[in-house]
């Protein structure tokens, strides 16, 4: 019971991690506007928010594996939670800049050590243990949209510092509730010390072609989101709207993770590799066809959720088997740096669509990532066998 209780609680507090995250996403174009923003600024604190939060996580992956810190499940989202709502009454590009890496940075700190202990919570139920995590993380995905659009809406951009003490508050309360799983915060006496040069050299190439998968992977599922706000606010779409409409392809993939909790069979991580990225396919293309019909683009960001975020798990659960004494990296190679590096790619394309002023363009950008991705992945091992 005290290692469910634990798992339940570091969902919760996942939840409160990427809600926190993501209060900025509907936020993108009146920042742009309120602080006129040149498409050079705009790419940077794009990419300066992709680059903190996902290329820190390959950082403290790396220091997990090798000294095992569980005290940045706490400090890290305590960071994040203080600085993230800041944005909202900083009118300076390079201050802004300052809080998002520093805010995310602790965001990004929090996932490869969550990830580790709730892969080892349930024993011999890992890719159940971290969809209970994602769960969490998935539902956080959608609030933040939503509670930033809407404090945004109706109070402006200085009402998000408002934000600060309830997260403080629950990060803390979460934290406290966690530790009846003691076990989690172990180092498991076999582990190895794991040191970056020796690992690319046995691992490297295998390491590289995960890499290459899971970045083409969530490339849409990275920029989505920066497709729906812009795409939007060029309609004329309020950013309390914007807010919701993220929030449904965001909270989609919460349907996943629950399928992926409870039906999920074990060797079929690979199987979702394959063939996810085609199911999403034809979806990607409506939302291209279809963007300026609100109700069919709803009804399409919902199936896409639901395909590209629902099923994060069985590609974190198929990295640790195939890096077992190296689960800290694996879960930054597959959370962290291919989000770190799919990111950088869609700021790319989102400046150049904005500047084109055709924002709906973006949509059709992600579709050879899907189909890379699925072809990629028939190269990787099958290690159920």
């Amino acid at each position: 019971m005290s290692s469910v209780r634990a798992l339940v609680c570091l969902s919760l507090l996942h939840c409160i991690v990427d809600t926190y995250a993501m209060l900025v996403e509907p936020l993108w174009p009146r920042l742009s506007s309120e602080l006129r923003l040149t498409p050079w600024s705009q790419w940077l604190l794009l990419t300066v928010a992709m680059l903190a939060v996902n290329f820190s996580q390959p950082v403290f992956g790396l220091l997990r594996d090798r000294w095992h810190i569980p005290a940045i499940v706490w400090i890290g989202p305590l960071v994040g939670v203080i600085c993230l709502p800041l944005l909202g009454v900083l009118p300076h590009v390079g201050a802004l800049c300052a809080v998002l890496t520093l805010g995310l940075v602790g965001i990004g700190a929090f996932h490869p050590e969550a990830v580790t202990m709730a892969g080892t919570v349930l024993e011999g139920k890992r890719t159940r243990g971290i969809s209970i995590l994602l769960l969490g993380g998935t539902l956080g995905l959608g609030l933040g949209p939503l509670i930033g659009g809407y404090c945004v809406q109706a109070w402006g951009l200085r009402s998000l510092a408002l934000l600060i003490l309830p997260g403080i508050v629950l990060v803390v309360l979460l934290e406290l509730g966690s530790r009846a799983g003691s076990k989690r915060r172990e180092q498991p006496a076999d582990s190895q010390r794991v040191r970056l040069i020796p690992f690319l050299r046995e691992h490297g190439q295998m390491a590289g072609l995960l890499l290459l998968v899971s970045t083409c992977r969530v490339l849409p599922a990275v920029g989505i989101p920066k497709a729906v706000a812009f795409t939007l606010a060029n309609q004329g779409v309020d950013v309390g709207a914007i807010g919701l409409t993220q929030s449904v392809f965001l909270s989609a993939g919460s349907l996943g993770m629950l399928y992926l909790a409870g039906k999920f069979v074990h060797g079929t991580e690979r199987r979702h590799l394959i063939l996810d990225p085609l199911v999403a396919f034809p979806l990607v293309v409506g939302l291209g066809i279809w963007h300026g019909n609100y109700y069919v683009t709803v009804g399409l960001l919902m199936l896409a959720g639901l395909v590209l975020n629902g099923t994060t798990a069985a590609v974190i659960s198929y990295a640790h088997q195939l890096f077992p004494n190296n689960t800290g990296i694996a879960s930054s190679l597959t959370m962290g740096f291919a989000w770190g590096l799919g990111g950088i790619v869609v700021a790319i394309l989102t400046a150049v669509a904005n500047q084109a002023q055709h924002p709906e363009w973006l949509y059709w950008t992600f579709l050879p990532s899907l189909l890379v991705s699925s072809l990629l992945a028939m190269l990787l091992p099958r290690i159920d066998r």
